[in-house]
């Protein structure tokens, strides 16, 4: 019915975020990926999660019924940002008619129109299904945005004594070593693949990006 305020909205982001991270209101670490990456949508390789901001606007839009509608000088702040959406909005109408959508204006509709489009990524119905477990789909997840507490990345802040992978004792523990080339969990995928009557795809397509994240053809 009104448009909150950005502080309040600071806010509602800040307890969604920390209860993603740490499971309560207040986090005090940085978090593993920023909130930006989080609020894609999951076939863009985000969480889902919606922009308070945005779904607040898309929310107001749809009491916007009036287009030539100018509110007069002595109105309200509160009164005029609510009156200021239509013309956050006004590129998807057309002579009055919501055209963004086929079946006219939704909230949803509206907030997809008004989030910023990213590529899709390939890899997101490999994370995202109901043969894996939450905990292992966000694990994989983070993995795939480079942001991983592997003992590499621990070592160079002075986290860890070494940066040895945790199961070969061999080699750095990278994502991509952890993840592929680690001798343990190449026999492990081996097992897999037998127990499962067909090789892993997903696994043999991965290839070490630039950025030290794992990515997917």
């Amino acid at each position: 019915m009104f448009i909150i305020p950005k502080s309040v909205i600071k806010r509602i982001e800040a307890i969604c975020r920390n209860y993603l991270w740490d499971g309560s209101s207040e986090y005090h670490r940085v978090p593993l990926v920023a909130w930006d990456k989080v609020t894609l949508p999951k076939p863009e390789g985000g969480l889902g999660i919606k922009k308070a901001e945005l779904w607040n606007v898309a929310t107001i839009g749809k009491l916007q019924q009036w287009h030539n509608y100018k509110p007069p000088a002595t109105a309200p702040w509160s009164w005029k940002n609510v009156c200021k959406v239509k013309y956050l909005l006004k590129d998807g109408y057309v002579d009055g008619t919501w055209t963004a959508q086929a079946h006219g204006y939704s909230i949803r509709g509206g907030y997809d129109w008004l989030v910023m489009p990213h590529p899709a990524q390939n890899w997101t119905k490999l994370v995202w299904n109901n043969w894996n477990t939450p905990k292992h789909s966000m694990i994989t997840w983070i993995t795939l945005q480079g942001r991983l507490n592997i003992k590499d990345k621990l070592f160079k802040i002075g986290c860890s004594n070494d940066n040895h992978c945790c199961c070969c004792d061999s080699m750095p523990e990278t994502n991509e070593h952890l993840f592929i080339y680690c001798p343990y969990s190449s026999r492990i995928r081996g097992k897999l693949e037998i127990w499962l009557g067909r090789p892993m795809p997903a696994v043999n397509e991965m290839v070490a990006g630039n950025t030290g994240s794992i990515q997917w053809k």
